[in-house]
């Protein structure tokens, strides 16, 4: 490749070079001739001969050469045989993993920290984040894991949320991305195509960026200036550290309106505190979030914090890819983000910058939807600017560097999250409005009562319900037995309970075990390559409620976590409900038939507030082999949407695959959305990675829907499909462009019928080639050779429209970066048929069908015989009214001259 051999070592996986060390194993770096690179059956001799070389030098085996090379057969490739036969390699050595970053300050983890406070924390056992990380954690940090000691909480199976954060990426990758702030444009490209979580990003005013800072301590003396500092920091257009921002904004405001002496010195103080606490954190001003902002009011403009987190970044490139295609755009000299060399001093920074953001405020509201309102950003890069959102999936995982897989997943949890947290507070804030109806309730009827002397002393700790020895629980026991004609002491009982129970739902939904709250929707996995980086123990890096199960039993398994889910979700809606009834002196018997409500008796805003769940697996895992339960979920009701990765590996992968014994003509993984379709009740679409406003459209709308949902996604593989780990974006966006992978969105609530409901947005109007997207994956290298002196070569796009016949007379070809090539002729089929996939979309959306030309001839012909018909009519209608006038002008005529001759007579008779 592009590496040199000490950046190829450097950048080896840590848990390669540990076990290559300690199976003392020797590692020889091939450098592969020009030749080579450009033909594969050449590589292949220069492997082949370095491979005896090793063995001979080694005296496993005696070998001669001479002979090795007589019996080497590929005449045309013995050059490079011999050439690498007598090449002399030297072993690379293997360094100790902790000789890289020893001098690195070593970081606990943003949800240690965060959940290591929480008030239960201590009573959670398994759930307890900080004891699984001094017990476990740390020894995985450290690769000691064989010093863990026996621990039962370990025998239930189970991983505490966000422990994949103790998992420490930064020494897996020679470089990583540097910000450089002057270049960055606002795209949000960046973060919002991290697979792992690794880019942090926040916009603030200059008023909320040193609010910030001033809550982390020993600035107050600087509060009487702040506002004046932050209407200069919003008149200064450098980008760069925050630091040196303040520090030129508080120059400026000096010169403007200096102190005197004493309070400058203290005011100085301050000042440099404050840039302690935020230290280094590079800000941006942009287009679209600063100087359009500042534009329309004054000091409304927002600063772009946009950090690395080492401990996440697997350094796949895909972030400085996309900012060097954006630089280019922009013209700009330098793109945004760069790859680094990481040593320990620029670790160091990044681990500064990255504690500095997770202190800072998240994003505001209205800054993300006007934010997501330009054309040119799009919903989902605004979603993921929220910190929330963006951290749905936590960094620290195994799965590979540039993973489609984990982007997918990140992005739909991301939406999912945003999309979710607006419901919640809207139920918490239903449900602290009725509590606080019931309380007072609760304290008219004991003021009511309160001439009784049993009674005084209850009202009285009625208004310290906020300490916890005294709850209401208790309270209601007490005035269950006493006889008052001024209050009913049973209905008291019903209201305190009543309260206490929402009270109680309140802060579980809230706050929960673990300060996250009560899950916004929960994760089932089926078994597949996913699953492999999702459920690695003992790293989780989710922060809510997931399950793996087989392929066989992940639907039956999901359905029962479903119903679950959705009783405990009834359960709030029955106390919202009764507490409804009560404070409107509804009967105790409709209060008690509430109890009876179930989730398909809620209304449709109500059901929206249920947490959904999501099963995830690939088209193989969720196809083939749980058909049967995919079938059954999609024709319940359940709220469960299934995402499905899609591998798009046609069958088969690579050449042994499609002539093995195991080849088949097609493959219904690749038809499993259509099939989806056939449900016809169920939300279904196709989406990529490749167009983030056609994915955020699908899962916001199958998340709006109240029954189940099928999300089929193109997930490249870069390990798996063989392509390098910057181009996963780009190797999507082929299979969209080239009609592989088209585009479409089904939804059962709109109106109209079944075809009325489809659309194709998204789908380029000028696709590529089909076979681009094939030809530029490794696994189906095979499937491609040099055309030379083929027979009949032929375009694939005329190929496949041939009969049986005529395509075994002919050989598909295609042209490609330059070049042409001749295709597998039963691959080329495969390609045919996802062509015809796309033609089969269009047809069931009405856009294209072979019935159009059939139904516009008739009616071409009903329409030229209406028209006929009215000509003929007008003709005779015509014909008719001259017919009439004829008549009417010969009677005329007539009368006019029989009276010219009668008059000619009587004129005559007179004269004679």
């Amino acid at each position: 490749g592009s590496l040199s051999r000490d950046e190829y070592l450097a950048a080896l996986p840590i848990q390669q070079v540990t076990q290559l060390k300690q199976l003392g194993v020797a590692l020889f770096f091939i450098l592969y001739s020009a030749e080579s690179r450009e033909d594969e059956a050449v590589a292949s001799a220069q492997r082949i001969g370095t491979l005896f070389h090793l063995i001979t030098e080694s005296e496993a085996v005696e070998l001669r050469e001479s002979r090795l090379i007589g019996l080497y057969h590929p005449q045309q490739q013995r050059e490079s045989f011999e050439a690498a036969l007598g090449e002399r390699l030297q072993p690379y050595a293997l360094q100790q993993p902790a000789e890289r970053n020893e001098a690195v300050t070593q970081q606990t983890p943003m949800a240690v920290r965060h959940l290591g406070h929480s008030d239960d924390a201590l009573n959670n056992g398994y759930q307890n984040l900080s004891r699984f990380w001094d017990q476990t954690g740390v020894l995985y940090r450290d690769e000691v894991e064989a010093q863990q000691s026996v621990d039962p909480f370990i025998a239930t199976g189970q991983i505490p949320p966000l422990s994949s954060t103790f998992n420490n990426h930064s020494n897996q990758s020679a470089t990583l991305p540097q910000f450089n702030a002057a270049s960055c444009s606002g795209c949000g490209e960046c973060w919002s195509h991290c697979p792992d979580s690794a880019i942090g990003a926040t916009s603030l005013t200059p008023s909320q960026l040193l609010e910030a800072g001033m809550k982390m301590g020993g600035a107050d003396a600087l509060r009487p200036h702040l506002s004046k500092l932050a209407k200069v920091l919003s008149t200064l257009t450098e980008s760069g550290p925050t630091d040196q921002l303040i520090q030129q904004g508080w120059s400026s405001l000096m010169e403007q309106a200096p102190l005197a002496e004493e309070r400058r010195a203290t005011a100085d103080e301050a000042v440099a505190t404050l840039c302690k606490n935020l230290g280094s954190l590079p800000v941006a001003h942009t287009q679209p979030l600063f100087y359009q902002l500042e534009a329309k009011k004054p000091q409304a403009g927002e600063l772009l914090a946009l950090v690395i987190n080492p401990d996440s970044c697997k350094g796949c490139g895909i972030c400085t890819t996309l900012c060097a295609a954006e630089a280019e755009k922009q013209g700009a000299e330098v793109a945004a983000l760069t790859q680094q060399h990481s040593d320990t001093a620029a670790l160091n920074a990044h681990y500064n910058q990255w504690r500095s953001w997770e202190q800072l405020p998240d994003t505001a509201s209205n800054t993300l939807i006007e934010y997501g309102a330009r054309p040119e950003i799009g919903a989902l890069t605004a979603t993921l600017l929220s910190r929330y959102a963006a951290m749905a999936v936590a960094g620290g995982d195994h799965a590979e560097p540039g993973s489609g897989e984990k982007l997918v997943v990140r992005q739909l949890l991301g939406i999912t999250e945003y999309r979710q947290q607006p419901l919640v507070q809207q139920q918490l804030q239903e449900l602290e409005t009725l509590y606080k109806q019931l309380m007072e309730g609760i304290r008219e009827q004991l003021a009511a009562a309160s001439h009784i002397d049993d009674l005084a002393a209850l009202a009285e700790g009625l208004d310290d319900l906020s300490n916890r020895n005294l709850t209401l629980s208790t309270l209601a026991e007490k005035t269950a037995g006493i006889e008052s004609e001024g209050i009913d002491a049973y209905a008291l009982k019903e209201w305190i309970e009543l309260a206490e129970a929402i009270h109680q739902e309140q802060q579980q939904i809230a706050a929960g075990d673990q300060s996250l709250g009560r899950s916004r929707y929960s994760l089932a996995f089926a078994s597949g390559t996913a699953a492999t980086w999702a459920g690695t123990f003992p790293f989780n890096p989710f922060q809510v409620p997931v399950t793996i199960g087989s392929a066989a039993e992940i639907g039956a398994l999901a359905s029962g976590l479903m119903e679950g889910q959705l009783e405990q979700a009834t359960t709030t809606h029955r106390l919202i409900h009764k507490a409804k009834n009560l404070l409107k002196n509804g009967a105790e018997a409709e209060r008690k038939e509430m109890d009876r409500l179930t989730w398909r008796d809620l209304s449709d805003d109500e059901q929206q507030q249920c947490a959904p769940l999501l099963l995830i697996g690939n088209d193989t895992t969720l196809g083939a082999a749980a058909s049967g339960g995919l079938s059954w979920l999609l024709n319940s009701d359940l709220p469960i949407k299934v995402i499905v990765l899609a591998e798009m590996d046609l069958g088969f992968a690579g050449e042994s695959g499609l002539h093995g014994a195991n080849h088949r003509h097609s493959d219904a993984r690749s038809e499993l959305a259509l099939a989806a379709l056939a449900q016809r009740n169920a939300y279904v679409a196709q989406s990529s990675i490749a167009n983030p406003e056609h994915l955020n459209h699908a899962m916001r709308e199958a998340l709006q829907y109240n029954g189940p949902a099928l999300l089929r996604i193109h997930a490249p593989s870069p390990q798996r499909h063989g392509f390098a780990s910057d181009q996963t974006l780009a190797q999507a966006n082929r299979a969209v462009t080239s009609r592989a992978f088209p585009l479409f969105r089904y939804s059962p609530d709109l109106p109209g019928v079944f075809g009325t409901r489809i659309t194709l947005e998204g789908n380029t109007t000028e696709p590529d080639t089909i076979a681009s997207w094939a030809f530029h994956e490794q696994r189906f290298a095979g499937l491609f050779t040099a055309l030379d002196g083929d027979k009949g070569p032929t375009p694939l796009e005329q190929w496949i429209t041939l009969d049986s016949r005529g395509q075994n007379n002919k050989t598909p070809t295609c042209t490609v970066d330059d070049g042409e090539y001749a295709i597998d002729s039963d691959f080329a089929r495969r390609l045919g048929q996802l062509l015809q996939q796309w033609q089969m979309l269009q047809e069931l959306a009405g856009v294209v069908t072979p019935f159009t030309e059939q139904v516009q001839q008739q009616a071409e012909t009903r329409i030229a015989a209406s028209h006929q018909a009215e000509v003929d009519a007008l003709k005779q209608a015509h014909q008719q009214e001259l017919q009439t006038l004829r008549e009417q002008l010969e009677d005329e005529v007539t009368t006019r001259i029989t009276g010219q001759l009668s008059a000619l007579v009587e004129s005559y008779s007179d004269t004679h």
